[in-house]
């Protein structure tokens, strides 16, 4: 049913519920000045609401304006309530017409709006005026409503004014407001006079304390409406109200019903159409915000008869005739039809309100040609179809199409400036553009933020028609599939991006000299031969190539970020340089072979982030490639095959994945070479000739050349694998490594530690390998028997023996924070002390640092001593904490569910299976994470280590006690080692620092190293058991009674310490500080790192210092130990003035003073036994004792003095070099007597000399 069908049926209903109908039973009235005649009052109240109503009671009855008005106003006699007037008589014989002849002037002194309502059964001749206002007092008072209906025509030839009372008020508001007005016509309403809904201003501050509003005014006229003077709704600090016209006339009449407006202005903040019929809208109207059509139709006569400002809105059954004119609006919404009846090349604007807006209508040519612009920075969605052939122009902002007939049969779309975007949006059927180019004018500088964007938001689209570039431009995708056919501009940069999905590019692309991008998370795929000359850059996202000229004749091709360029089906692409700065999506290659053989020709340059796989198939390099820095590392991955025919010229190597790495050139790379899993093939001589080799798991293929690397790491289980030709592998020597093995696989010769026949592997070319790294070295037989390694003079490494006939009974254990597996925990308990001991039941067993730290403090078990023994004799097999079971003699099953068998197939760090067998290996130990064994007791537990092989500790060791003045202690450190000791990190059993007024009594537990070998201590690698000290500022420092822990040092032979040893009380003379043992059996002083360094930049603080031992220790500091110095045997030498404290004492019961060359002053020289002083003759060396004492010379024992140079003769004379000064009383003759000095020119020894200068010298013989 149609709005005009509706509007009828429902002013009929009106009419016959107040007993009417449109032929009989009214009668015609005149509202006049005349006395009232031939109709009666009525009342009725509602609530508190009374409403009158004048009826006819006869034909031709006159009504008196007065009357009226009394009784909307409330005059004297009257409540003031509703009025009104109406045509119904039962039986009246005429139309039912009211004409009213005078004016009606009334003004409202309530807040409340009453309704005056007139109502025709016929026409309605309006020829007085409505003069409707509020009072000023109070200023709140409202107009009243007036609403006038007619089953006929209404003519309005006076005016209607509902405007409020203006008011002078210096600091009130004024709130007085207009009310509305409703005109309903079933026939047409001529409107000749100005129809005012306006509010009210306040004279006395206007634009101040105003809040007063407009009122709504609506016009219905079935038949047609024509409006030829102003109808305003003005506010005054209020809200305007809206007009709305009901036309149900479909026809435009220029001097009938339906004129439209011919003349006048309307003023509301919304404009709506309705009804079926058409309206034409003239002149420069007020609309302030929106003009909406509803139904039917909106003629356009002039240009800009709707503010270009307005949001317009056009519903599904409205339509606005653009009638021949161009149309701008600020944002167009709705879904109804935009047209033109009359012919021309028209344009329709919109957008200016930047907003964001949706049109699902249609632009349909009937007459004229539609070309539309879209401006402002906001989105227009176009989702309905339409049919135009005009221009498309997007001027700013964003245009988007939702249909494939959204741009009907446009011409040309073009972008016609920087950062507008064209989307593409599906959600049912795709779209396809078939016949519509789009032309993309994009900046020429700043790109590619001065550009423009072609862009497919979702769905699988397709843009078939050209693509002309003019400027930056940008071609987008976030979802689906979007194809774009032949793409062409001279001087333009290209960027393709988006979220994701994929972009074909299914036709040429010609840039001339521009350049190429590809940005963002979606897919690329270049199908057609092209055509540019710039560069091509990839910095997001995924390039696929189907045709080897993609690339055209671009200068280079530059892959960033998470980029990745794919070969496919066999393309060779010649000749264009690579830059890779890219590691390619999810880390799957910047250059990414998917399957076939493909092959790259041009250079390749890398940075540090740069990344190449192969997935499947061969991938060949026939090229250079090089690192931009000597430290930038170049990956290769995948599960495919690499081949580099190029020379690798500069960089870091790495390879990982499960694929193939082929180097077939020599290449001059030197940084690092690193392979995780897969393999890589050496096919040709030297091809890592320069570069040290780091195994982090997989496969070495020598192929038979030889080959000289520089160092050799292991960090994962690997494998060497042999080719059966004769050829060297060479290491200059030996890196780093942890507890995984090294396999050597095909090694030809004789496995009893001769040297090999074919595929010679050599680490330097000496025997100068160390035992633990060649303890994680394997060779396997050809029956798949493992042996040990041996190093032969030669640098050769070579089988020795088979591990499972000649066990060593010792296995390595590595304590890291990975969960503990490959061996087990005992525990014993002596009167109430507990022991926990862990010992390894397979080689390479890890033992979990937090397993050792909650033993040793108590944290879910009864605090003990913890020991870690290396010795695997038997195999021990049992339920681990790591989820492992037995079930056979000879194999284990974890929680994982994988099986190895023996646990020499490769492990892993969480639970390969492992068979527990008799220890194949050294049995060393490698601290590797920290150990925390703070102690809370005043008793202290021993952390004890006994390894068969070597004791390596790289991490912080913390066994000192709980803060406090309580009397806690630190706990004691144990290491016994049967090779070497290393130490690259503190250890502390020292005593806790608090500041307390009290006295401070926290002891240092003793620290205990002894290694069959050397004993080696790094700067950083403090041994530190010193008492607990007060923090306080002095004199409350020395308040402590804390002492230190001794330290006992013993390297059967060589010892170096880089790092200072500290056994100090809490404070000086404050508690007792601890005896530091010092004992070393290697004679031969080195130095720079060597393995008999001596003190060589360490400090000792703390009480006695002892060396023990018959090897040489240097002294390379001034140390600052209170105690006295005890030379119990072998060699005590100065590397430095003054190495002893000057202010102690030396005891010598045995072995060597050696001055070194430097001087040294002490205070007291005790010698017990047959001792040497040994000075240097190449430098002053003085030694001066400043308390004559040489007690304590046994009888018959002899201080020696060697390398002295001087006059060995009676009277004696001063020294040339060495010199032996002996301050306070002269010695007796008896001591003197067991003095001697040794002439090494004529070997004879000499008696001594004291010159009164106190120095001693030689005498006679």
């Amino acid at each position: 049913m149609s709005v005009k069908n509706k509007n009828l049926i429902c002013l009929l209903l009106i009419f016959q519920l107040i007993g009417l109908d449109a032929i009989a039973q009214n009668s015609n009235i005149t509202i006049s000045t005349n006395p009232t005649s031939g109709g009666i009052w009525t009342s009725a109240t509602i609530g508190s609401d009374i409403t009158y109503t004048f009826t006819p009671n006869i034909n031709s009855a006159t009504l008196n304006n007065t009357e009226l008005v009394n009784r909307l106003y409330g005059a004297t006699g009257y409540t003031i309530g509703n009025v009104t007037i109406s045509t119904a008589n039962p039986s009246g014989t005429e139309s039912g017409s009211i004409t009213i002849a005078s004016e009606i002037r009334s003004i409202n002194r309530s807040t409340t709006r009453y309704t005056l309502q007139i109502i025709a059964a016929g026409d309605m001749l309006i020829n007085g005026s409505f003069e409707m206002s509020a009072s000023n007092s109070p200023l709140t008072a409202n107009c009243n409503n007036l609403i006038l209906t007619a089953g006929g025509n209404i003519s309005l030839i006076g005016r209607i004014n509902l405007t409020p009372t203006s008011a002078y008020r210096d600091n009130t508001s004024l709130y007085s407001s207009s009310g509305d007005i409703t005109i309903n016509a079933n026939g047409y309403v001529k409107v000749s006079n100005t129809i005012n809904a306006d509010g009210s201003y306040n004279s006395g501050n206007q634009g101040a304390y105003e809040y007063s509003s407009g009122g709504n005014i609506s016009i219905t006229g079935l038949g047609g409406v024509s409006i030829s003077s102003d109808i305003t709704s003005f506010p005054y600090g209020g809200s305007s109200g809206t007009i709305t016209i009901n036309s149900g006339n479909a026809t435009h009449t220029t001097n009938g019903v339906n004129n439209g407006q011919t003349a006048g202005v309307f003023y509301c903040s919304n404009f709506y159409k309705k009804g079926s019929g058409l309206f034409a809208i003239k002149s420069a109207n007020t609309i302030l915000y929106g003009t909406n059509i509803n139904q039917g139709t909106l003629k356009i006569i002039t240009l800009n008869t709707v503010p270009v400002t307005n949001t317009l809105t056009i519903d599904a059954e409205g339509n606005l005739d653009m009638n021949g004119k161009n149309f701008t609006i600020a944002s167009l919404q709705g879904a109804g039809n935009v047209l033109s009846n009359t012919a021309g090349a028209l344009t329709f604007t919109t957008g200016s309100a930047n907003s964001s807006t949706i049109f699902s209508g249609a632009f349909n040519e009937t007459a004229a040609v539609l070309n539309i612009i879209k401006v402002g920075t906001g989105k227009l969605i176009l989702s309905g179809s339409s049919n135009y052939s005009g221009t498309t122009f997007v001027n700013a902002g964003i245009l988007n199409i939702q249909n494939d007939g959204a741009l009907g049969t446009s011409s040309m779309v073009t972008l016609n400036a920087v950062n507008t975007q064209l989307e593409l949006e599906s959600t049912t059927s795709p779209i396809n553009i078939e016949s519509t180019p789009i032309k993309i004018n994009g900046g020429l500088v700043n790109y590619p933020y001065e550009s423009s964007t072609l862009k497919n938001i979702s769905g699988n689209n397709m843009w078939t028609s050209n693509i002309i570039l003019n400027g930056n431009s940008v071609i987008s995708n976030d979802a689906g599939t979007f194809v774009v056919n032949s793409i062409t501009g001279s001087t333009n940069n290209l960027q393709f991006t988006g979220n994701g999905g994929k972009i074909y590019a299914n036709g040429a692309i010609n840039l001339g000299t521009s350049t190429l991008q590809k940005m963002g998370g979606s897919t690329l795929v270049l199908q057609k031969e092209n055509f540019y000359s710039g560069y091509t850059s990839i910095s997001g996202g995924i390039v696929k190539i189907e045709n080897e000229k993609v690339f055209g004749a671009t200068s280079k091709v530059n892959l960033y970020s998470t980029g990745s360029l794919e070969l496919d089906k066999g393309f060779t692409i010649s000749g264009i340089p690579l830059y890779i700065s890219a590691s390619g999506l999810n880390n799957s290659g910047g250059l990414r072979n998917i399957s076939g053989t493909n092959s790259w020709t041009g250079p390749i340059t890398f940075n540090n982030t740069g990344r190449i796989n192969s997935d499947e198939g061969i991938l060949i390099l026939p090229n250079t490639i090089n690192a931009i820095s000597a430290t930038d590392n170049i990956k290769f991955g995948g599960n495919g095959i690499i081949s580099v025919d190029g020379i690798i010229g500069s960089g870091w190597v790495s390879r990982d994945g499960f694929g193939t790495l082929q180097l077939n050139a020599a290449n001059t790379y030197s940084g690092e070479t690193t392979f995780t899993n897969g393999t890589i093939q050496l096919n040709t001589e030297n091809a890592i000739a320069r570069s040290s080799l780091v195994f982090n798991g997989g496969v070495l293929k020598t192929a038979g050349f030889n080959q000289n690397f520089k160092y050799l790491t292991i960090k994962e289980n690997s494998i060497i694998d042999l080719a059966n030709i004769s050829h060297t592998v060479s290491f200059i020597g030996e890196g780093s490594f942890v507890l995984k093995r090294l396999l050597i696989k095909n090694w030809q010769g004789t496995y009893d530690g001769t040297t090999g026949t074919m595929g010679i592997i050599k680490i330097g070319t000496t025997e100068a390998t160390s035992k633990e790294f060649l303890d994680q070295i394997r060779f396997i037989d050809p029956t798949n028997n493992q042996f040990n390694t041996k190093q032969l003079s030669t640098g050769e490494i070579v089988p020795n023996q088979d591990i499972k006939i000649f066990p060593t009974r010792n296995s390595n254990i590595n304590i890291s924070s990975a969960p503990t597996f490959g061996g087990k925990w005992t525990s014993s308990t002596v009167g109430t002390t507990i022991t926990y001991t862990f010992m390894p039941f397979t080689d390479n067993a890890n033992l979990c640092m937090y397993d050792i730290n909650n033993r040793i403090t108590g944290n879910g078990f009864t605090v003990g001593n913890v020991t870690i023994k290396t010795t695997n004799t038997t195999g021990i097999k049992n339920i681990t904490t790591n989820g492992e079971y037995t079930f056979n003699s000879d194999k284990f099953i974890n929680s994982n569910g994988a099986l190895r068998s023996n646990g020499e197939n490769g492990l892993t760090n969480n639970g390969s299976i492992i068979g527990a067998s008799v220890g194949t290996q050294l049995g060393s130990v490698f601290i590797n994470d920290i150990l925390y064994g703070v102690n809370y007791k005043p008793v202290s537990y021993t952390f004890k280590i006994e390894a068969g092989g070597s004791i390596v500790s790289n991490s912080k060791l913390n066994l000192g006690c709980g803060n406090t003045d309580l009397n806690y202690t630190g706990n004691h450190l144990d290491f016994s080692a049967g090779l070497n000791i290393n130490i690259t990190d503190a250890i502390s059993t020292y005593g806790y620092g608090t500041q307390t007024w009290g006295s401070v009594r926290s002891n240092g537990g003793d620290i205990t190293l002894r290694a069959t070998e050397n004993i080696k201590i790094t700067t950083a690698g403090i041994l530190q058991s010193y008492g607990g000290r007060n923090t306080l500022p002095p004199p409350n420092n020395s308040l402590t009674t804390s002492n230190g822990g001794n330290i006992r040092i013993t390297a059967g032979k060589g010892f170096t310490c880089n790092a200072a040893i500290d056994a100090s009380s809490g404070y000086l003379n404050s508690g007792l500080n601890g005896v530091i043992y010092i004992k070393n059996g290697n004679t031969i002083v080195t130095t720079g790192g060597g393995v008999n360094d001596g003190m060589a930049n360490g400090i000792i603080t703390g009480g006695i210092f002892a060396k023990e031992g018959l090897g040489t220790l240097v002294l390379g500091r001034v140390n600052t130990y209170n105690g006295r110095t005890a030379l119990l045997e072998g060699t005590l030498q100065l590397g430095i003035n003054n190495s002893l404290p000057v202010g102690t004492e030396l005891s010598v019961s045995g072995g060597i003073i050696n001055m070194g060359g430097f001087s040294q002053t002490l205070a007291y020289l005790y010698t017990f036994q047959n001792a040497s002083i040994n000075f240097s003759n190449s430098s002053t060396n003085t030694l001066t004792v400043n308390t004559a004492i040489i007690d304590y010379l046994s009888t018959g024992k002899v201080l020696t003095i060697n390398g002295w140079e001087g006059t060995y003769a009676s009277p004696g004379s001063t020294g040339n070099f060495g010199k032996l000064i002996f301050n306070g009383t002269n010695q007796t003759a008896g001591k003197l007597g067991q003095i001697k000095f040794f002439n090494a020119v004529d070997g004879i020894t000499y008696s001594a000399i004291q010159l009164g200068t106190k120095e001693i010298v030689a005498g006679d013989l």
